[in-house]
């Protein structure tokens, strides 16, 4: 796996898959020793997401898997992001995976205005993790992504420890406080099939 570095990222347009570190915002650092990558590809069921956390688990917060099921507020606690716009749309969506399962999708018409998208369908998800490592993957719908023959992605993750503290990644920090919804995070760009 390939990993792209903080100073490639300026809009770049991805044909094949993708993989590419996350970074920590520096007003909330992590424990010391985790690296986060994340992975996205085409596939015929949609985009496969693949979210792959290393380093010292022990004192992180992951609950394990249980039944899959939509839920709200995942984002207080340790869970993947994704955010993703089509080409020449105005509004945006935003998916969260937790260890746990549990899901959520989002569509947002401008800046955070919107709600939890209307949907019979639900992702793929699926967990493995170790000691060392914890690795999410989930497929997202291709209804779920908005329109346009491209798509402008911002990865993303919240990672709690079991002290409570949150550390806040993402493929590209704007600058000012953690804030996933600024559009100019949203820095890979795939093209669809």
């Amino acid at each position: 796996m390939s990993l792209c570095t903080p100073c490639i990222f300026r809009r770049s347009r991805v044909l094949a898959p993708a993989a590419v570190r996350l970074h920590p915002h520096p007003e909330s650092p992590p424990p010391p020793g985790l690296n986060l990558e994340a992975f996205a590809i085409w596939k015929r069921e949609g985009l496969q997401l693949e979210f792959r956390l290393a380093g010292p688990l022990d004192g992180l917060l992951l609950p394990g898997p249980d039944a899959p099921r939509r839920e709200e507020g995942l984002w207080r606690h340790t869970c993947f992001e994704a955010f993703f716009q089509g080409e020449d749309a105005p509004g945006y969506g935003e998916v969260n995976l937790a260890p746990s399962l549990a899901w959520q999708v989002y569509r947002f018409h401008a800046y955070r205005a919107g709600g939890a998208l209307e949907t019979s369908v639900a992702p793929v998800i699926q967990v493995a993790s170790e000691a060392s490592a914890l690795v999410l993957r989930a497929t997202l719908p291709q209804t779920w992504l908005g329109p346009g023959n491209r798509l402008r992605i911002g990865l993303t993750a919240v990672i709690e420890t079991r002290a409570g503290a949150l550390s806040y990644w993402s493929l590209s920090h704007p600058p000012g406080q953690p804030d996933f919804h600024d559009t100019r995070a949203f820095v890979l760009e795939l093209d669809r099939p």
